[in-house]
């Protein structure tokens, strides 16, 4: 019966590669050691994870898909993957037969190891927006997540952007201003990835990004830098990280707003070579 079943499905993985077609947002593949990872799924669509051997085909496993999905195909085909060297993926209607996006495809031995699993969140958020932002990654990720507190937090007089002497403009016009944080991280060498969020102030990152930098020792890990902010770019606070940080590995940033969603998000951690 089952070399059946795999004929069957030999079969259907040969007609997918004629009927490759587009839909209006292309669905993306990323597959890692562990997870396959689809976004803009159509709904009601179905992920085939297919194994092979030599050519020959070992396992296969169907997901159901709808928007932002991650499946555990290394767990749920633990057998067929001891004896395999090639993965195959495809996102289909089951009912029309009708292919969405690419097909992916790569030898096992070549996908790129998990690394969200150690992964750490921290922000800091002066009026909520980043906290937003941040928790919207959460999402994506499951990584753990740590809040940067001040220990004098900031009011409203504080971020008083029109007054010269407010205390934010008078931070960002001293490079030396260290702003105290309160509480700190016990385990932060238990991660090597470092997601990093903060709003955009004259620019850049605000000085108690400098005193978090300052406090922990992030050589060896990557850093991935994101941002919300009324129009600025998060290019200049990405280069001052890298100036900071030079034994780290600086992604390129993210800046996000109240409207991003789960896929912008995918969409930054996957070309930066993460996954969940």
């Amino acid at each position: 019966m089952k070399k059946y079943i795999l004929m069957f499905f030999s079969m259907v993985i040969m007609i997918f590669a004629i009927c490759i077609s587009s839909s209006a947002a292309e669905p993306e593949i990323s597959v890692t050691t562990e997870h396959v990872n689809v976004t803009n799924a159509p709904e009601d669509s179905e992920l085939i994870v297919a194994l092979y051997s030599d050519d020959i085909l070992v396992g296969t496993n169907v997901y159901s898909c709808n928007g932002t999905f991650t499946g555990e195909y290394a767990e749920d085909m633990q057998y067929s993957l001891e004896n395999a060297d090639t993965i195959k993926i495809f996102l289909w209607e089951l009912s029309t037969l009708e292919v969405y996006g690419n097909a992916f495809e790569a030898r096992l031995d070549e996908l790129p190891d998990e690394k969200f699993n150690d992964a750490l969140i921290v922000y800091f958020s002066a009026t909520g927006n980043t906290e937003e932002l941040a928790y919207k990654i959460v999402d994506v990720t499951g990584s753990d997540i740590y809040e940067i507190v001040p220990e004098d937090p900031y009011t409203s007089e504080d971020l008083n952007y029109s007054d010269d002497s407010c205390r934010a403009n008078q931070e960002m016009n001293d490079p030396d201003a260290r702003p105290a944080i309160a509480g700190g991280i016990e385990n932060i060498d238990e991660h090597s990835t470092i997601i990093l969020g903060y709003p955009i102030w004259w620019g850049t990152m605000p000085r108690i990004i400098n005193t978090f930098l300052d406090t922990y020792d992030l050589s060896g890990k990557t850093i991935l830098p994101f941002c919300t902010s009324g129009s600025s770019g998060i290019s200049q606070s990405v280069s001052a990280l890298r100036n900071m940080c030079i034994q780290s590995d600086v992604t390129e940033g993210f800046r996000g707003t109240s409207l991003t969603t789960s896929a912008q998000i995918q969409n930054w951690l996957d070309s930066n070579g993460f996954y969940r």
